[in-house]
């Protein structure tokens, strides 16, 4: 069913203070119908931003270090636009709480878009460090934004599909933009590939602020409208404080999965054109090696979808950090600068790239199942969201300084070493579902996240 505004929308919004009203969402429509509905307000402007995130991607280390960075400082500037995230996530919790989903995404939208024409700006590495923070700012806010919105429209039996189709439109992006990002660089320059970055990221401002007008929201299954969450506690009038106290446990295992995964995900950005560069690779042949990890990263989102979808996210997570591992160590071994370097290199990336696929929108999926269905959602899938960036910022600065002490091999063997932890963690510290017939309902997710002794007391 098309998503098409109604004339109330605006006026609701206004007054509820950004909580928004929503018309009934058909559950006898498939998941084909609400995927096709979701295109144009969710889909596309992401696959316009991911593009333009993926463009300097194989580049912007290899930007640091011409203006004069060290291993260390580069995986500093790598890391901040995690570390913009990370000081934004819960401000943008608040915004998009208070604002509502549609402000809030084309205030992000902007931000990222000034960001983009900084980078390219930058002449010196504080500079350039200080546009990616700018960047990770305007991304969180719109991200956050969009997932806010998926909470609240998605019923939950299809919400591991649709978060991975998000994170299959990330990934499509990253295929086809590190390949432009590393030929732009090769033939022009780096700051052309910034300019083309500004511009992309352009296009969705318009877009946005069209599509975003004529957007009418579907309301979630019925039981989600009433305010559940796969938590104990899920009293609609409990604070928010007092509703993460009271449901620590479970909101902590699903922390400290999402910060391990954070790190393995941000690292591979990290060593992959590191390691390429290393191994003497041209600035275009870093561009084919990243798009070769992403196009891993591609085939295998659907399949990382349906494993949220039937088995949960424990089982997507800890697959994922396993094949990520088995990557990593490729890069750790002395293969990775010897005569057969580019064949490593090449089988690293697309190793990592498909276990990266296996995980997609598996911290969004995470973070929705955890959140309850009214106004709390957007500040606590921003907790989920800041655990994230804060892994962000972790992996690429202690890979960085491991790898300008110890060498490169070092810092991949620091990853191998978490990612493996991720692996174990996700396998064994989140609880699992138990088996049911037919499609899971609310229910069935707050009993799957539950420990096994508060799923007794609620049977």
């Amino acid at each position: 069913m098309p998503l098409l505004l109604d004339a109330e929308c605006e006026e609701h919004d206004a007054a509820q203070s950004g909580s928004e009203q929503h018309a009934g969402w058909s559950g006898g429509e498939t998941l084909l119908s609400l995927l096709v509905s979701l295109t144009l307000p969710l889909y596309i402007p992401m696959l316009l931003l991911f593009f333009a995130w993926g463009l300097v991607t194989p580049i912007l280390p290899l930007f640091a270090a011409s203006l004069g960075a060290g291993t260390a400082a580069v995986g500093v500037v790598s890391a901040s636009r995690a570390v913009g995230s990370l000081l934004a996530t819960l401000p943008s919790g608040l915004v998009v709480q208070r604002g509502g989903v549609r402000s809030a995404t084309l205030v992000g939208t902007v931000t990222y878009f000034l960001a983009c024409g900084w980078g390219g700006a930058a002449s010196g590495v504080v500079s350039l460090a200080a546009s990616r923070c700018l960047a990770g700012a305007g991304y969180s806010l719109y991200s956050l934004a969009q997932q806010t919105f998926v909470r609240q429209v998605v019923p939950a039996h299809f919400r591991g599909r649709v978060l991975a189709s998000v994170g299959g439109a990330y990934r499509i992006g990253g295929l086809l933009a590190p390949l432009c990002g590393g030929i732009l660089a090769q033939c022009i320059g780096f700051r052309a590939v910034f300019a083309l970055q500004a511009a992309v990221s352009g296009l969705a401002v318009p877009f946005i602020a069209l599509r975003m007008r004529q957007q009418q929201q579907v309301s979630p299954a019925p039981s989600e409208a009433s305010g559940d969450a796969p938590l104990p506690q899920q009293d609609a009038h409990l604070p928010l404080v007092a509703f993460l106290r009271a449901n620590w446990r479970p909101v902590g295992a699903a922390w400290a999965a999402t910060v391990l995964m954070s790190v393995v995900r941000s690292v591979r950005d990290l060593l992959i054109p590191l390691a390429a560069a290393a191994a003497g690779f041209s600035r275009a042949n870093t561009g084919y090696v990243t798009a070769a990890s992403y196009a891993g990263d591609t085939l295998l989102f659907p399949l990382g979808g349906w494993i949220m979808d039937t088995c949960g996210c424990w089982a997507a997570g800890a697959l994922s950090c396993s094949v990520m591992a088995l990557g990593m160590l490729l890069l750790a071994t002395p293969a990775s600068t010897g005569p057969h370097a580019g064949a490593v290199l090449y089988t690293a990336a697309l190793v990592t790239g498909v276990g990266n696929g296996l995980s997609s929108g598996i911290v969004m999926a995470l973070a929705s199942s955890m959140a309850p269905g009214d106004g709390r959602a957007g500040p606590i899938i921003a907790s989920y969201n800041f655990v994230a960036a804060l892994g962000g910022v972790l992996g690429p600065v202690l890979v960085g300084g491991l790898a300008q002490a110890h060498g490169l091999r070092a810092g991949a063997a620091f990853a191998t070493v978490t990612a493996a932890l991720g692996g174990g963690w996700w396998g064994l510290a989140l609880p699992r579902p138990s088996p049911r017939k037919g499609l899971p309902s609310d229910e069935d997710e707050e009993l799957a996240l539950l420990p096994r002794d508060a799923e007794r007391q609620t049977s």
